[in-house]
């Protein structure tokens, strides 16, 4: 039976809500570009904290594989997001901390980047940073691309439902995944003493 090491988030939808913040020149009721942008823009969902915690008191690594169009869009720096991270971190804990933070983005207007999702490459990077093995390693995301991802990469992966419900019930259900409500709920189910360390034989989607 496969042992996991590593737990591989998403972070928007999933570690983070969504953000709802009209920028300038925005009116009540206009679409919100939903990016977190600064530091005191970032709001973890309550469940986030004791999932991190619970999974490091077992000794399991958490990280975070993030796509940030935001930086190719030229709306904040990679600067910028390592301190939203860092602040995220600070807001966790050491008890609690994301191991490390890898990112991605695309630029309009350009092709896009070998390591943006959908791609398997950032995952290949945390395998190889860490030694970890594809049976090692779960992955737990709220789109379509972070599955595709961790298809791509042959390691498992777990639906998380994002807090805009973006994808259905029934996309998700159609990838044979296991589909939590949020990451504590996952943890529990995943990693608790009476659980079984392995998720079921994952079947592709169509």
């Amino acid at each position: 039976m496969k042992q996991y090491k590593a737990v591989i988030f998403d972070r928007d939808a999933t570690l983070n809500t969504t953000t709802q913040i009209l920028r300038a020149g925005q009116a009540a009721g206009d679409a919100t570009d939903g990016y977190v942008l600064a530091p005191d823009e970032l709001s973890l969902f309550p469940a986030v904290k004791p999932a991190m915690a619970a999974l490091r008191a077992q000794g399991i690594l958490p990280f975070v594989f993030t796509q940030q169009n935001c930086i190719g869009k030229g709306l904040v720096t990679p600067a910028g997001v390592e301190a939203i991270h860092a602040h995220m971190n600070m807001l966790l804990g050491a008890d609690a901390a994301i191991e490390k933070f890898y990112l991605a983005w695309n630029t309009p207007g350009q092709g896009d980047d070998a390591r943006a999702k959908p791609s398997p490459a950032m995952i290949f990077e945390i395998m190889a940073d860490y030694g970890l093995k594809p049976e090692e390693v779960l992955v737990a995301g709220d789109s379509k691309r972070d599955y595709k991802s961790a298809r791509a990469a042959d390691v498992d992966f777990v639906w998380i439902r994002d807090d805009l419900r973006r994808v259905s019930e029934a996309d998700m259900q159609a990838t044979g995944c296991a589909i939590y409500d949020d990451v504590l709920a996952m943890t529990q189910a995943v990693f608790s003493p009476a659980a079984p360390k392995a998720l079921p034989d994952q079947k592709p989607s169509r």
